[in-house]
């Protein structure tokens, strides 16, 4: 594909699809360190309460959705 392809056919990718082809190349390409690269799940609607627990929690706003933790 040229790049242009890849370009176009990128337009209507969401967030979620982008994020999920990233994790899988990562864990297929690196096995032995794939689950040191996993999702943060820090956005999206919650309730009151939800939100309110999570914050408890430790929830920080802006940070990625995805962590590679690497030593």
């Amino acid at each position: 594909m040229t790049e242009q392809e890849i370009t176009k056919t990128e337009q209507g990718y969401s967030e979620s699809k982008i994020q999920h082809i990233c994790v899988n190349w990562f864990r297929q390409t690196f096995p032995h360190v794939g689950n040191l690269l996993f999702a943060v799940p820090n956005g999206g609607w919650r309730g009151a309460r939800a939100g309110a627990q999570m914050v408890y929690e430790g929830q920080v706003k802006g940070v990625a959705d995805i962590i590679l933790l690497y030593p």
